[in-house]
């Protein structure tokens, strides 16, 4: 069963990927067909797919209003949280590419990999803001 499920996801990926679609595209239609079902469940909130568009086009036309565009890097260091996913998937549709940095590194391994990709902005949590020493312009 496991694997008649693993070849019918690569059927569908290799589907969406000769059509063009992004998972911006796929996620705009999963929401349209079930906008009031629940996305994510997370720390005792339900976020539905609508709730998680809406949220996410807002990031994109926050960051388009401010001259983002496709091709351009914005580095995302958060922790866990649907706050997340949904500013990962508001910039992929713009085309931005997000840079995902892990929330355990610190210091010369943090600059590193945040220097080491030409971020137009980083986007990070205040719960991390007091814990590192750094400061990044372009």
């Amino acid at each position: 069963r496991g694997f008649r499920r693993f070849i019918q996801v690569l059927l569908t990926t290799h589907l969406q990927v000769r059509n063009n679609r992004t998972v911006a595209d796929i996620f705009h239609q999963t929401a349209s067909k079930n906008p009031q079902k629940a996305a994510f469940i997370f720390e005792q909130k339900t976020w539905t797919f609508q709730e998680v568009e809406e949220y996410s086009n807002r990031i994109a036309n926050y960051f388009k209003s401010k001259g983002y565009k496709k091709g351009d890097v914005v580095a995302l260091f958060l922790e866990s949280c649907p706050e997340f996913i949904c500013m990962w998937l508001g910039l992929s549709k713009l085309g931005v590419i997000s840079a995902l940095i892990n929330t355990n590194l610190r210091l010369d391994s943090l600059w590193h990999c945040i220097s080491s990709v030409d971020v137009k902005a980083i986007i990070f949590g205040t719960d991390l803001s007091g814990n590192y020493y750094f400061f990044y312009t372009t």
